[in-house]
């Protein structure tokens, strides 16, 4: 099971690939590289190259994991 490192939340998280490798961000803000999680699996399951945001920051507004929903979790 993962668990954020940053808040111990154990759920919601956004999967994110990126230079070959997979990271996960919490609602809390809170992003780590997740060794675990292979990239090929990621990109045959996971990717969506429809949704793109000018910059990171951008998607992670948009997508609701950059804070404000810092101890929100939904269901």
């Amino acid at each position: 099971m993962i668990t954020c490192p940053e808040c111990r939340a154990r759920r919601d998280w956004l999967l994110l690939e990126t230079r070959k490798m997979v990271f996960v961000r919490c609602r809390c803000d809170h992003e780590w590289r997740e060794p675990d999680v292979d990239v090929e699996v990621f990109e045959e399951n996971f990717a969506y190259p429809e949704w793109s945001w000018q910059d990171a920051g951008d998607a992670m507004v948009a997508l609701g994991f950059s804070g404000e929903f810092r101890g929100i979790y939904f269901n």
